[in-house]
């Protein structure tokens, strides 16, 4: 046997070198089983694919006779061999795409195959062969009617669906699903409203076209709960579909909201950078290492704005100074004269932007706009173009829409969309039941305390039944109330994973912060840095090398090498000729002569004869009425100038009268439209060669991604770097996907992320808290329309009654504020002993407090918030001024930035609150909110970059304060009216979160009675107003106390008051 593996691994290498070619039936056997004897799968596809001498014996291999025997032995045990798991996770299955297409292209092979198939001459081995090759060709975006013809009746062949081998009912089962995904075609009620309407949301394109951007017609959903009552068949393609059309209208309202300023339709926000004077350069490729993509290229004639006035040296220094300038991967849109021809993203290098007439490179995605946009390039690409940056973030949406477009699957969608779902055990290794043992008897694992410091955790009876209930089930939920350790359960999930099984996890949150605390409770457990990879960059310190782009692929072995080698020698082939056959588009003569070269070989080849000149047997040279000699493109001159055939109109041919007798203006709409034709032609030819290059560089991109990938035990990332990932994820095939903060993150994104080799789902999180942030409020579940954008999978469950474990021990913030939230959201919630001594606010006479005044708000129409459903911002001028001087009076406490953070719900009020603390402390903001200023226009971007100078001081809105806490939080209501209207502070979840942000203290400044008369919040406000006063919590201004002299206690009822009472923080004896 020894013997014969030298022997078949010697005849591998001849073949490789090209010294032995596939010439009949032995050859390809003896190839096959070549193959098949390498022990190393990944290493041998790697080795077949980067020699073409193999590929080209591949090919051979499966055109050879087709004899029974050979179906049923080499060929069907290469197919067996194919099906290692690993191949699918090379490059997310796109060397084992490769492969496959070889094999059934040309189909000699196939039909042997189906005709072994409908014989029932195949064994039950070769059955599921057969029944896998289906499935994976059904996952390939281009594969053809007669695979999914044949997969149609493979469900409908008893030897297949009533198979002893359970094994090929289940792929029999995943064909089935992914046949509904794939043939599903959408609902009538979609559709034809404009020209990235259609019924099928696979063919919409993400970004928009300038015909959807017009169109005032609203588009169908699906309202959430009508899920439930499609057919199970098609409720999986269904709910796909929806979440696409929900996710990428909340894409298309920011987008919008910022056309409208870009078009001067709507408020106005914050100030555009616009680009003028560009002129159209061509296409362009592999200019940026990171990400090569194919881009459309122009030069900016009058320089960009803002740089180009700078003198050479100091250019440099401006964008170091703003990043954000022109930042790469920003979307934008090219106008001409106001009006949009396409959307696409800067692909940029900044060393490219300094010179004084920079060339703008512009990635255009999808093939219908790239086709329009060149299209019109094409017939004025002389004139003048328009490139307006927007701020929306493409790269946040695009990725989990492409996926969710490519879904072939749908893993856990039994229990997901199940109208009563209900939980699915898991089978749990010995290693995990061993672990559960010793979790049981309460012993815990290492974790930071808030002084930074690590100490041995202890599981609470709360903590052990919601981790028992995750490992032991396919899809498990754990509702945590603030405080209760729900970060601590993630990370000793993960651990028990990695230490107990042999998957990998990944590990999902919404927050850079969530994130970071996760990885360092790993690896302060003992997981070692090998096993562990963070996607994004947002990090410091030790976590820095856990990051993808710092840990890198290492491409040692020289098959690898070879690959790589092929794929950017091919890349580098497509780069030329896009260059090649754009500057032959810019360049072409589109005059008589080449319309009639065009004619020959077009559906309007009658016209070619009809202008052909007819053989000239005289010897004479024939010569025109003016006596000059008559070239070949005489005719269809004659015609295009509106005259007969002159020197030849006896000799027309009677079939091409009709011809000749046309009208000049039909004459002229057919060399209009042949012209057309002529550029659509070369158009084509570069999207085609576009599309194949930027498919190959993500390949290349993912191939490297998947090396790192594979060698991973956890890989954790945010939501916004799991969308940037996600090609990525897929190829790594992760088992068990644990999400942190789930209550917080878009069913759609989850639903993207979910794999076919997805075993668990894990979900920590409260949706009693603040629910993922949406834009479009027209979607949302506080609206009622029933769309339910921004309720998250986590929640869906719930309410859908699916159980959970709790986490009700809160060893966060002192009993007086936990008790507030007992009262409106958590009846069980206890203290942990050590909540018990948390210190009082020096200064005050309380530490839970609310303020309570009489003063109104003031409104800001021109200011959008996003959660808001009237139009406009609301401030309080009085509160801002009573913060700023509590704040003043903290800090002469002794308080620091650090432990202390003012919190409100408004963006105007921000900006107020900013406006007014800056008088005596430097405000910061986080980028989330620098963002939302900015874009309101209420912030200058300069004024977001400027370094503090005096002492910081920590402000936010409520909304994205998401996943931090400190001791004190100041909060400004800002609602104050008589109407009742509290509009964003109606929402318990953020009443909820809002209190929950505190340790020490909390101190709410706002109207009583507004609050009170609110009829959207009542319940909410009631129960609190009622519980704060119960236990002497309201005042009528600021209770006061002197530090030296504690039995001074004062009341401050104005901002005055501060300077008056206690000028220096004391009561001034």
């Amino acid at each position: 046997m020894h013997e014969r593996l030298g022997k078949l691994n010697r005849y591998l290498i001849a073949i490789e070198k090209g010294n032995k070619k596939i010439k009949n039936d032995s050859d390809a056997r003896l190839f096959l089983e070549a193959l098949c004897s390498q022990p190393n799968h990944v290493d041998c596809i790697e080795r077949l694919l980067s020699s073409r001498n193999n590929m080209s014996c591949l090919e051979e291999s499966f055109k050879v006779d087709m004899i029974a025997d050979f179906v049923e032995g080499p060929a069907t045990s290469f197919l067996k061999y194919l099906q290692d798991s690993r191949f699918e996770n090379l490059s997310n299955g796109y060397f084992l795409r490769k492969i496959l297409l070889i094999i059934v292209n040309p189909p000699t092979f196939w039909k042997a195959l189906v005709k072994s198939v409908r014989g029932h001459e195949l064994s039950q081995a070769s059955q599921y062969s057969f029944a896998w090759l289906i499935l994976t060709l059904l996952k390939l975006s281009n594969v053809t009617t007669d695979f999914v013809s044949v997969a149609k009746d493979l469900l409908q062949n008893q030897s297949f669906l009533l198979s002893p081998s359970s094994d090929i009912q289940q792929v029999c089962r995943k064909i089935r699903d992914t046949l509904h995904l794939k043939l599903f075609s959408g609902d009538a009620r979609t559709g034809r409203k404009h020209d990235n309407d259609f019924e099928n949301f696979r063919r919409i394109s993400i970004l928009p076209t300038a015909d959807e951007i017009a169109s005032v017609e609203a588009p169908f959903y699906h309202r959430a709960d009508e899920i439930y009552e499609v057919d199970q068949d098609r409720r999986a393609a269904v709910h796909y579909d929806n979440q696409f059309r929900l996710l990428r209208q909340e894409f298309m309202t920011e987008l919008r909201q910022e056309l409208q300023v870009v078009l001067g339709q709507g408020k106005p926000g914050h100030p555009v950078y616009r680009i003028e004077g560009l002129q159209w350069d061509g296409m362009k490729c592999g200019h940026i290492p990171s990400n090569r993509a194919s881009c459309v290229t122009f030069r900016c004639l009058r320089g960009l704005p803002q740089l180009s006035d700078l003198p050479e040296d100091e250019r440099q220094a401006a964008l170091q100074k703003n990043p954000n300038f022109l930042k790469h991967r920003a979307l934008g849109c090219l106008l001409r004269n106001n009006d949009i021809l396409a959307f696409g993203s800067i692909n940029q290098a900044t060393s490219e932007l300094l010179s004084d007439r920079p060339v703008l490179n512009i990635e255009v995605v999808g093939r219908n706009a790239l086709t329009k946009l060149l299209n019109q390039l094409a017939i004025s690409w002389s004139g003048l173009f328009t490139f307006v940056v927007l701020d929306t973030p493409v790269s946040a949406y695009e990725p989990i829409l492409s996926s969710l477009q490519q879904k072939r699957d749908s893993p856990l969608t039994e229990i997901l969309l199940s109208p009563t779902p209900s939980p699915k055990s898991h089978k749990v290794h010995e290693a995990v039941l061993r672990f559960l043992a010793k979790k049981k008897a309460k012993s815990g694992m290492k974790i930071f305390n808030e002084t930074g410091e690590l100490e041995e955790a202890s599981l609470d009876e709360y903590q052990v039944n919601a981790l028992t209930t995750s490992l032991e089930n396919a899809v498990s939920l754990i509702q945590g109330a603030p405080g209760t350790g729900k970060s601590f359960i993630g990370a000793l999930l993960a651990k028990t994973i990695h230490d107990a099984t042999p998957d990998s996890v990944l590990f999902l949150c919404r927050t850079d912060r969530a994130l970071n605390q996760f990885l360092k409770h790993l690896m302060n457990n003992n997981i070692p840095g090998e096993s562990l990879t963070r996607l994004g960059s947002r990090t410091t310190g030790r976590l820095k090398k856990l990051c993808l782009f710092t840990q890198g692929p290492r491409i040692s072995d020289s098959t690898s090498t070879a690959y790589i080698g092929q794929i950017k020698s091919k890349l580098r082939e497509l780069s030329r000729n896009i260059i090649d056959a754009c500057n032959e588009l810019r360049d072409k003569d589109l005059h008589l002569s080449a319309i009639l070269d065009y004619l020959e070989f077009s559906d309007d080849s009658e016209f070619f004869d009809a202008f052909s000149i007819p053989e000239n047997n005289s010897g004479t040279k024939l010569v025109d009425e003016d006596g000059e000699p008559i070239t070949r493109h005489y005719l269809i001159k004659s015609w295009a100038s509106n005259h007969d055939a002159g020197y030849f109109r006896d000799q027309v041919n009677p079939l091409h009268v009709v011809i000749w007798k046309m009208t000049g203006t039909m004459r002229q709409a057919h060399i209009d439209r042949w012209r057309q034709e002529l550029v659509n032609d070369q158009v084509n030819q570069i999207v085609t060669i576009s599309e194949e290059y930027t498919e190959l560089e993500k390949e290349l991109d993912n191939y490297l991604h998947a090396k790192v990938l594979r060698e991973k035990r956890i890989i954790a990332c945010t939501t916004t770097a799991a969308a940037k990932y996600t090609r990525a994820i897929h190829a790594a095939k992760p088992a068990v996907i644990i999400v942190e903060e789930a209550g917080e993150i878009l069913e759609s994104h989850l639903l993207a992320l979910l794999g076919e080799d997805t075993k668990q789902l894990m979900m920590i999180g409260d949706h009693k808290q603040l629910r993922p942030r949406v834009n479009n409020h027209a979607l949302t579940v506080e609206k009622g329309n029933g769309y339910n954008i921004n309720v998250s999978l986590f929640e869906r469950l719930i309410n859908r009654g699916f159980p959970f474990a709790g986490l009700w021990n809160q060893h966060r913030m002192r009993p007086g504020i936990s008790r507030l939230l007992s009262t409106i959201a958590y009846p069980a919630l206890t203290d942990a002993p050590k909540t018990l001594g948390r210190p009082g606010i020096r200064g005050l006479q309380d530490q839970v407090m609310f303020i309570n005044h009489g003063h109104h708000e003031s409104d800001l129409p021109d200011v959008h918030e996003r959660y808001e459903s009237t139009s406009g911002s609301k401030r309080n001028l009085f509160e801002a001024e009573m913060v700023h001087q509590l704040v003043r009076h903290l800090g002469q406490q002794g308080y620091t930035s650090d432990e202390m953070v003012i919190l409100t719900p408004y963006l105007g009020q921000l900006s107020i609150l900013r406006e007014k603390l800056s008088e005596t402390k430097e405000p910061v903001l986080s980028n989330l909110d620098s963002s939302d200023l900015i874009q309101a226009g209420l912030l200058s971007a300069s004024a977001s970059a400027t370094k503090p100078n005096k002492k910081p001081i920590r402000i936010s809105t409520i909304d994205n304060y998401q996943g931090q806490e400190t001791d004190i939080v100041v909060v400004s209501l800002v609602r104050g009216n008589i109407t009742g209207d509290i509009g964003l502070m109606a929402s318990p979840g953020r009443v909820n979160f809002m209190l929950s942000r505190a340790r020490n203290g909390i101190i709410l400044i706002g109207n009583r009675d507004t609050f009170l008369q609110s009829e959207m919040g009542n319940s909410t406000w009631k129960s609190l107003i009622g519980r704060l006063s119960e236990y002497g919590h309201v005042y009528d201004g600021i209770p006061v106390r002197c530090e030296q002299h504690p039995e001074r206690n004062l009341t401050i009822r104005d901002p005055e008051g501060f300077l008056g009472i206690v000028p220096d923080g004391g009561c001034g004896v």
